[in-house]
C-alpha cells in the first residue's frame, strides 16, 4: 500500500501528473456577521464539511520579487448580477480574509492541502461581470510593525562577541 508521501512523489515523476484543485474562501464582516464565499476550480463538491462551488475565478501574481519580497497578487472572481457590487460600494470586502487552499485530488477526503492567506487591500475594478481585488500579505499594511530582532548577551563571561 502506497503512502500519501509515496502516491505524491509518484505523482511528480509521472508523465502527466494530476493538477492540484485549489479552493478560494473569502471571509468578510457584515452587519448580520461572518459572510463567507467558497469557490472552487474544479466541480462542486463538499470538502471539509462545506459545499465549493464551481467558479471561473482568476489568482494571479503569487510570489516573490527577486528581492525577496512578497508581491500583492489579484484575484479576478465573476459578478454575476452584480453579487459582488453590493459588498463592493459598502466597503465590505476591503480587508475580507481571502483564504486559497490546494489540495491534491487523493488527499480530498483527509482535508489535507497547502494553505495561503491574504487581506483583501482594495477593490482594483469593478464591473457588472468581473471584479478585481488586490490582495496583501497579512503582515503587510499600515499599522503593521514586525518586531525588530534583538541579541542578549549570553551568560556565559568566557564567550565574548
Amino acid at each position: 500500500m502506497l503512502t500519501t508521501e509515496g502516491a505524491i512523489l509518484g505523482e511528480i515523476q509521472s508523465l502527466t501528473p494530476q493538477e492540484l484543485i485549489t479552493f478560494i474562501q473569502i471571509d468578510l464582516q457584515t452587519a448580520q456577521g461572518l459572510t463567507t464565499f467558497r469557490l472552487t476550480d474544479s466541480v462542486t463538491q463538499t470538502w471539509k464539511s462545506h459545499v465549493w462551488t464551481n467558479s471561473a475565478y482568476d489568482l494571479s501574481g503569487v510570489g516573490k520579487t527577486s528581492s525577496g519580497e512578497f508581491s500583492r497578487p489579484k484575484l479576478n472572481l465573476p459578478n454575476p448580477n452584480g453579487s459582488f457590487t453590493y459588498y463592493a460600494n459598502r466597503n465590505l470586502l476591503e480587508g475580507a480574509l481571502v483564504t486559497r487552499h490546494r489540495a491534491h485530488p487523493n488527499d480530498l477526503a483527509s482535508g489535507l492541502g497547502l494553505r495561503n492567506r491574504w487581506y483583501v487591500s482594495q477593490v482594483k475594478s469593478l464591473t457588472n461581470q468581473v471584479i478585481t481585488l488586490e490582495l496583501r500579505g497579512l503582515s503587510d499594511g499600515n499599522r503593521f510593525k514586525i518586531p525588530s530582532r534583538r541579541f542578549t548577551q549570553p551568560e556565559f563571561p568566557f564567550v565574548s562577541l
